[in-house]
């Protein structure tokens, strides 16, 4: 009897240890580079090296952790939101740069085609801010090449080592001749031992690279902005040689020693590989909460948000873009729009470390997915780059982040807001709307039509409040409107004029006069920054010409107004009539 039952015992216990045992699956985590950690990869033309994740690194954090108990002071007139969590999204895994056809991001060593001494760079320790000589055969002969652009026509850099802030150009990069050295540019320049140090960007063609395979597995390097000037190894020194003059060797054998950023940065290839997103390497040790799975759903959200911005606009701004936010910069955030084939969004440093310590903490404690104001607003930018409804660049740009944020659903919130606080654009939604947001942030705290000072906010959020007036939820009339400007091109280059043609469009394809929408309101003149410019009334009779000083009305019950008109294609107020001495009423928008 005690046998049968050890034996029934014995069949209960294998029994339930079958039952607790499913078909579990596994997932791995996207690496840095935007591939599963558990996925072996191939090189492209460069030797098998296993992928490693730029993560591994353990730097040394250089400010203070951003954690929940010190968030960024939000203004005093701005209550905290009660937001409404949302389900987190299904990460989609990142673009391999194999895909994207483009040498991968790593840590190279260059040498020339048959010689034994490669390229290698002296101590930036001790010169930190200025040029580094290139030297030949020594101990320092690794580089991260990194790309900037794919695709069609991919452009590349190449840091000494993993200091991002040393590049590989011509001496004279400014202005660059086929005779100077090469250095390794600094980055981080001062004029004087008292001046503040002085950062430059990675727009100048002189320091860009086109890196191109060659049949026997070599590569050659020609210098962007003259694609005939190619790095050459002559007479045991590197230099640049035009390419039917070359005498020197201008093939180079790559050894890919480490995959990914290094120190300089993490990087997170966007699902489609429109996007590339990079940040400081150290990151995780600055943010606890934050996880490669957010920042590779910030890639996913921003490639969203680039195909978003086409289909508002019917136009492609680049091909790719690049989210830089991984080095000092003397400016928060900025892209340059002057049709120079740089798709960079540059990213202060220490301000991406804070922001996406808020994202962390919005993801953490509520439930939202933010898509990140800052970027959004960058890449909106780069949709106005010399296109003909560019009248006003922060207006314009915040007009089409409402857009972005209701066509997917998002949320964001500018760095003046706390973690706390975050905006949709859903007009049915019941919280809190990225028009709420924009009235928040604009001077005192009203629309434009009612404010005594004009503000990009203020006026953002006048056009959003007439897309809800003339629009449908798919921003159907404002579609036409920039397809058929875009068609018709830019036809003039004052601002008052581009302001007019933009609205008469809306006007046109809506059948509503736009033009009423705007109100009058009683403004002293001077109030406004001298650098903004005023939209008067459309509906107004009263304009100047250029020169014209102002007109002074006389009319029963109503007070006298004046108006200057343009001043080098630049709206602007004069403080007081010279003619009647009287403050000016004039409609803002």
């Amino acid at each position: 009897m005690k046998r049968f039952l050890a034996v029934f015992l014995t069949l209960l216990t294998l029994l339930a240890l079958l039952a607790g045992c499913g078909e579990g699956k596994t997932t791995s985590a996207p690496s840095p580079d935007g591939t599963n950690s558990s996925e072996s990869k191939t090189e492209a033309s460069v030797s098998d090296v296993p992928s490693s994740p730029d993560k591994t690194a353990t730097p040394t954090p250089e400010t203070s952790e951003v954690s929940e108990s010190t968030p960024t002071p939000t203004p005093s007139s701005t209550p905290t939101l009660t937001p409404t969590p949302t389900p987190p999204p299904t990460v989609a895994a990142g673009m391999t740069e194999e895909e994207m056809n483009v040498l991968p991001v790593g840590q190279y060593t260059i040498v020339p085609k048959g010689s034994d001494k490669g390229l290698s760079y002296a101590n930036t320790e001790s010169n930190n801010r200025v040029d580094i000589p290139v030297t030949v055969g020594g101990e320092l002969n690794t580089f991260t090449i990194v790309y900037q652009t794919h695709k069609e026509d991919p452009y590349y850099l190449v840091f000494a080592g993993e200091d991002s802030m040393h590049v590989l150009a011509p001496e004279g990069f400014l202005s660059p001749k086929i005779t100077d050295k090469l250095v390794f540019v600094g980055k981080a320049r001062q004029s004087s031992e008292t001046a503040s140090t002085k950062y430059f960007d990675d727009k100048r063609e002189s320091i860009q690279w086109h890196i191109t395979e060659n049949e026997d597995g070599t590569y050659t390097f020609s210098n962007n902005q003259y694609d005939s000037w190619l790095l050459s190894y002559k007479d045991g020194e590197f230099c640049m040689e035009e390419q039917d003059k070359a005498t020197g060797i201008t093939s180079f054998e790559l050894k890919m020693e480490q995959r990914g950023g290094g120190k300089a940065f993490l990087q997170y290839i966007s699902d489609e590989g429109n996007v590339v997103v990079r940040v400081p390497s150290d990151i995780f040790m600055r943010v606890k909460k934050l996880t490669d799975e957010m920042l590779q759903i910030w890639a996913n959200n921003l490639d969203d948000a680039y195909n978003s911005y086409i289909e508002l606009t019917s136009f492609v701004a680049y091909e790719s873009i690049v989210v830089k936010a991984y080095e000092p910069s003397p400016h928060i955030g900025y892209v340059w729009n002057d049709n120079s084939h740089y798709n960079v969004i540059t990213i202060e440093k220490s301000f991406m470390v804070t922001d996406l310590g808020k994202m962390a903490m919005r993801s953490k404690k509520y439930g939202v997915v933010d898509w990140n104001f800052c970027a959004l607003h960058e890449m909106g930018h780069m949709f106005d780059n010399q296109q003909p409804w560019y009248f006003e660049a922060e207006m314009m740009t915040d007009l089409k982040v409402a857009y972005v944020l209701e066509k997917n659903g998002a949320c964001a919130a500018p760095s003046e807001f706390n973690s706390t606080d975050y905006f949709y654009a859903d007009r049915n939604a019941e919280h809190a709307q990225v028009e709420e947001c924009y009235r928040k942030l604009s001077k005192n705290g009203v629309g434009i039509a009612e404010s005594l000072e004009y503000g990009a906010y203020s006026a953002a959020l006048k056009f959003v409040e007439i897309q809800r007036q003339i629009d449908d939820e798919n921003w159907t009339v404002f579609k036409q409107a920039y397809a058929e400007l875009r068609q018709e091109g830019i036809t003039t280059y004052k601002k008052y004029e581009r302001f007019k043609n933009f609205v008469q469009k809306l006007s046109d394809i809506s059948g509503k006069d736009v033009r009423t929408l705007f109100k009058k309101v009683r403004v002293a003149a001077g109030s406004l920054a001298a650098t903004r410019f005023l939209w008067v009334s459309l509906h107004t009779q009263s304009l100047f010409g250029h020169g014209q000083f102002c007109r002074r009305t006389r009319r029963k019950n109503k007070e006298s107004f004046c108006m200057k008109a343009f001043c080098n294609g630049i709206l602007r107020l004069k403080r007081r009539c010279p003619m009647c001495g009287k403050f000016l009423e004039a409609p803002l928008c």
